[in-house]
């Protein structure tokens, strides 16, 4: 059996690829499972088989675990890539604003900004 050094260096060496396409997908695969066990813990909570704060730190340590294994499925929805055309960057083009639209745009802000703070007080 090779250490988990050598292991873990296949994965990231690119001489390995079958290897580390295998590994990514047990990973995802793993992390999966966290989130079914999740579902589990719930359900076992809700029987009354376990405390809520003792599942509540089970729980979280599993949906961090499945956030990392299964990004795509599990993952913070913010760190989603997003591609412009074809997968290229994303491009942006500045529209000149005329300093009359700027002022309106400022006035509207600052009179919405008056009203607000009439209604809280």
């Amino acid at each position: 059996m090779p250490a988990i050094s050598s292991v873990l260096l296949w994965v990231v060496d690119g001489k390995h690829p079958e290897f580390s396409e295998q590994y990514r997908a047990g990973r995802e695969a793993n992390g999966q499972a966290h989130g079914d066990r999740i579902a589990d813990l719930a359900e076992q909570v809700l029987d009354g088989e376990y405390d809520p704060q003792s599942a509540k730190v089970a729980i979280d340590a599993l949906k961090w675990s499945a956030e990392r294994m299964a990004p795509k499925q599990y993952g913070p929805k913010q760190q989603l890539e997003h591609t412009g055309k074809d997968g290229g960057a994303i491009e942006v083009k500045e529209q000149p604003v005329s300093d009359r639209d700027l002022a309106r745009r400022i006035a509207f802000i600052l009179t919405k900004a008056t009203q607000a703070d009439s209604t809280s007080n």
